[in-house]
């Protein structure tokens, strides 16, 4: 724990808590607290004690995987909780952060339409969430639906989820002339007319009329967003 190598790197510079807080610029009961580990401590903190304290090089990276692995439980809880995932405790947390293989079916267009989607053409590793089983990724191609969702994301498409009362005012996997798109969807005129939507203002909204709905297919709701980016 981060508060036994700050007691250690203490007691070899022969100093109380008193000093060691005055040395990094805090109080000696906060010391007290982080070395005690009550109290949690921020990384612009941490670097200080390193610097001061004189780490090694090796407990210098120790101490920085400890605070970080501190981190990620609250990065992921903050994040699930954005997606309107209830966490109550890390057991469930746990559970969310399990992964499953899903099929990829190709490739959706945020930008202007292009690219397809049809069988599967590898399988990908994603969170585990409460998808059906038979849910699948695609890759986004474009900016239209940033900040959202951004260019080279994966996202989950629940085909289950592919009626109109689950997919009005939400975001889907669509093909609209033989091209594919992810965009949210808004139906109008008691759904004679389609609205395909980015979020990005610099895309028009696409605007499918009652003659051209045949041409309309929606291949489910997305459920799911992971962000990768490669170099």
């Amino acid at each position: 724990m981060i508060g036994e190598i700050l007691k250690k790197y203490r007691e070899l510079k022969g100093l109380n808590k008193t000093e060691a807080g005055k040395l990094v610029g805090i109080s000696d009961s906060f010391w007290s607290r982080i070395e005690s580990n009550k109290r949690e401590i921020s990384n612009k903190l941490l670097e200080k004690i390193i610097e001061k304290f004189e780490f090694t090089k090796a407990d210098s990276e120790k101490i920085r995987e400890i605070q970080a692995l501190k981190e990620v439980p609250q990065v992921i809880k903050q994040k699930l909780e954005q997606m309107g995932i209830n966490i109550d405790n890390l057991d469930n947390l746990n559970e969310y952060c399990e992964k499953v293989l899903l099929p990829c079916r190709g490739e959706a267009s945020a930008g202007f339409g292009r690219i397809n989607c049809g069988e599967p053409t590898e399988y990908i590793e994603v969170y585990k969430h409460d998808f059906s089983k038979k849910s699948f990724v695609v890759k986004v191609i474009g900016d239209s639906m940033e900040p959202e969702i951004k260019d080279g994301s994966i996202i989950i498409v629940d085909p289950n989820q592919c009626e109109w009362d689950h997919v009005n005012n939400k975001i889907g996997v669509v093909r609209y002339k033989d091209e594919i798109y992810v965009k949210r969807i808004r139906l109008r005129n008691n759904g004679r007319v389609i609205l395909l939507e980015s979020i990005n203002p610099a895309y028009e909204t696409i605007t499918i009329l009652s003659e051209d709905i045949e041409y309309f297919k929606c291949y489910g709701k997305v459920v799911g967003v992971e962000y990768r980016k490669y170099f």
